[in-house]
């Protein structure tokens, strides 16, 4: 029994512990480019926290969440909160009818390649990667614990874990969360 434990939190860590790097260089990800709405390319800037929340159009959850990423843009001016749509399975005309039709308030860029998503290491959307203006990981996982898991929802979101980091990003010593994200995985499209 302890060896199957043993194994278990092996693989836990393994799939994590990549994930949970605590820093992430900025100059990198400031050189991926990514297109903007216009179809003009667009980068990631340095000098302010941001939250890279990964999106799809069509996913459910996605649509219900950008009410509330829009007030969490609204309630942390000073932090960048920024979509991202990966792979190149959806048009630039359907990404700005779902901006329009959700009246997404942050900026939504495609990341066609996929190399913003893989230096992330991101799987799902919606999943929220935090980082500070340093590129130090603050927050990885769920916006909120609202989907319990694919279908099912509370009726009572009792853990706010994107606005609690966004709260605490100044915060010295503020552990580092992680969450498994619930949502449509990211594919290879």
């Amino acid at each position: 029994m302890f060896r199957i434990f043993t194994y278990l939190l092996l693989i836990n860590l393994s799939i994590y512990g990549a994930k949970a790097q605590s820093k992430i260089s900025v100059q990198k990800l400031q050189k991926i480019p990514l297109k903007a709405l216009n179809g003009k390319t667009d980068h990631i800037m340095a000098g302010k926290a941001t939250a890279f929340i990964f999106l799809s159009p069509e996913c459910p959850l996605c649509q219900n969440y950008v009410a509330e990423l829009n007030a969490l843009k609204l309630k942390y001016p000073n932090v960048e909160i920024l979509g991202l749509i990966p792979g190149n399975a959806y048009k630039l005309k359907e990404i700005s009818a779902f901006k329009d039709e959700y009246k997404v308030g942050f900026p939504l860029l495609v990341d066609d390649l996929k190399l913003l998503t893989s230096a992330l290491n991101a799987t799902t959307t919606p999943e929220v990667i935090l980082i500070d203006k340093e590129g130090t990981l603050k927050y990885r996982g769920l916006i909120d614990n609202w989907a319990e898991s694919l279908g099912v929802k509370r009726k009572v979101i009792t853990s706010h874990y994107l606005n609690d980091a966004l709260a605490n990003l100044t915060t010295p010593n503020y552990p580092v969360k992680i969450t498994k994200p619930v949502g449509c995985l990211i594919n290879d499209k």
